[in-house]
C-alpha cells in the first residue's frame, strides 16, 4: 500500500511539473503575440488619422475595459475553472487582430482592442492556475520564472515585430503572426489544460473571500491608513506609464526612428528589465532595509527620466532605459516587500489588489494624458513624468514608509 501510496503521489508531481512548464510556455507565447504587434501600435493608429489626443483615448479604452472585466473574468475562473478562461482569453484576440490584418481601418482597430481588453486575462490566469497547483513554499520561485518565460516574449517579439513591419508597412503581417500566436495559444489552452477547478477551496470559501477582498478595498479606514503607499504607488507607476505611453511616437517623431530599430530597442530594453528581476532579489539582500531601497530606487528613476528627457539622440535614449529598467524591477519589487509588511494576513491579499487596481487606473489615464500633451510637443509627457517621479521621490524622503508600520517611520521605544 505504501508502494502504490508512493507511486500515486510521484505521478501526481509528474503532472504538476507538466502543467506548471505547459503554463511557462502559454506564458511566453503570450508576451511574444504582444510584442509582435503592440509596440507599433500607436504609430498605426496615427498612420489611419487619428490625431495624439484620440490614440491616448484609444490606448485609456483597453486599460479600461481590463479593470471593469479582471474581476468578473477572476471570478468565472475561481468558479468554472481556469481552461475555459484560458481558451477565451487567446481566441477572441486571435480572431480580433486577424480582422486587422485583413481590413486596415480604424473600426476594427478599435473594435479589436476593446475585444482584447474585455478577455485577454491569460497571464493573470496563468498566475492563479500557478498558485492553485504550487506548495507554498516554491511559489515564489515558480511565480518568478513564469515571469522571466513571459518576459522573454517580449524580448523576442519586438524584434520580429519590427522585421515584418519593415517588410509590410501595412502591418498586415505583423497582425497575422499575432494572430496565429494567439490562435496556437488557445489551441494548446484547450488540449494541455485540465477541465474543471483544481484547487481545493468551495464555493463559500470563495464567496466568503471575496466578500472579505471587496469590504476591505471599499473600507475609508484603510485607504486612511494605507494612504500613503497607495499614493506613493500610484506616483511610480504613473511617472514610468507617462513615458512609455506611445513611446514609439516620441522615438519617431523626434528621432526618425524606423520600426526595425524600434523593435530592437523594445527588445533591449526588455533584456534589461529581466535582468534586473533575476538580480533584484541580490539587491534586496544587499540593502536588507527596504525604506532605504525604495528612497535610491526612487533617486535612480528621477534621474533615469530627466537623462531621457534631455537626450539629444537615440542612443542617449538607450542608454537612459537601462537604469530605468532597473529602477523599475526595483521599485516593483521593492513596493510589493513593503506593502506585505504593513498588511495583518487577513488584508494582505486586498492590499496586493488594490495595488494593482492602482496601476490598472494609472493604465487608464495615462495613454489619453500623453495624447493631448503631444498635440502640443511629443517631448512634453517625458518632462511631465520626471515631474511625478520628483514628487514620488520628496514624498518618500518626507514621509518615509518603514516596513512593517503604517502611516509613517517606527516609533522607539
Amino acid at each position: 500500500r505504501k508502494e502504490t501510496d508512493l507511486s500515486a503521489e510521484m505521478e501526481d508531481k509528474n503532472k504538476t511539473a507538466r502543467l506548471v512548464r505547459v503554463l511557462y510556455l502559454l506564458g511566453f507565447l503570450d508576451l511574444f503575440g504582444v510584442g509582435l504587434l503592440l509596440p507599433f501600435l500607436p504609430r498605426m493608429i496615427k498612420l489611419l488619422g487619428f490625431s495624439h489626443f484620440l490614440t491616448g483615448i484609444l490606448g485609456s479604452l483597453y486599460g479600461a475595459l481590463q479593470i471593469f472585466s479582471s474581476t468578473f473574468v477572476g471570478k468565472i475562473s475561481d468558479v468554472q475553472g481556469r481552461k475555459g478562461v484560458y481558451v477565451l482569453s487567446y481566441a477572441g484576440p486571435a480572431v480580433a487582430y486577424l480582422f486587422i490584418g485583413i481590413s486596415h481601418t480604424a473600426i476594427c482597430l478599435v473594435t479589436a482592442r476593446a475585444v482584447a481588453g474585455l478577455l485577454k486575462h491569460g497571464l493573470s490566469t496563468g498566475k492563479a492556475l500557478l498558485t492553485d497547483i504550487t506548495p507554498h513554499k516554491e511559489l515564489s520561485k515558480v511565480l518568478g520564472y513564469y515571469q522571466a518565460c513571459s518576459s522573454a516574449g517580449f524580448i523576442v517579439g519586438p524584434t520580429i515585430g519590427g522585421y515584418l513591419i519593415d517588410s509590410d508597412p501595412t502591418f498586415a503581417l505583423a497582425a497575422y503572426a499575432c494572430s496565429f500566436v494567439f490562435l496556437c495559444s488557445s489551441v494548446l489552452s484547450l488540449i494541455l489544460l485540465p477541465s474543471g477547478k483544481i484547487n481545493k477551496s468551495t464555493d463559500d470559501d470563495l464567496h466568503k473571500e471575496r466578500k472579505d477582498h471587496f469590504s476591505l478595498i471599499f473600507n475609508f479606514k484603510y485607504f486612511s491608513t494605507h494612504g500613503d503607499f497607495i499614493f506613493l504607488r500610484f506616483l511610480c507607476t504613473f511617472s514610468v506609464l507617462m513615458l512609455r505611453t506611445n513611446f514609439s511616437i516620441f522615438l519617431t517623431e523626434k528621432f526618425g526612428v524606423t520600426d526595425k530599430m524600434l523593435g530592437y530597442i523594445t527588445s533591449l530594453n526588455a533584456i534589461a528589465g529581466t535582468l534586473s528581476l533575476v538580480n533584484v532579489g541580490r539587491m534586496a539582500a544587499l540593502y536588507n532595509n527596504p525604506s532605504r531601497w525604495l528612497k535610491h530606487s526612487l533617486l535612480l528613476l528621477l534621474i533615469s527620466l530627466i537623462f531621457i528627457s534631455l537626450a539629444p539622440s537615440v542612443t542617449t535614449v538607450v542608454m537612459g532605459l537601462i537604469p530605468l529598467s532597473i529602477a523599475t524591477a526595483n521599485l516593483r519589487v521593492c513596493l510589493t516587500n513593503l506593502s506585505l509588511s504593513r498588511a495583518t494576513e487577513d488584508d494582505k491579499g486586498a492590499l496586493i489588489g488594490l495595488s494593482y487596481s492602482v496601476s490598472s487606473f494609472s493604465r487608464t489615464i495615462s495613454p489619453t494624458l500623453v495624447g493631448a500633451m503631444q498635440e502640443f510637443d511629443v517631448t512634453l509627457p517625458c518632462y511631465f513624468s520626471a515631474l511625478t517621479a520628483l514628487t514620488a521621490t520628496l514624498v518618500s524622503l518626507l514621509y518615509p514608509i518603514e516596513e512593517g508600520v503604517v502611516g509613517g517611520p517606527k516609533k522607539k521605544l
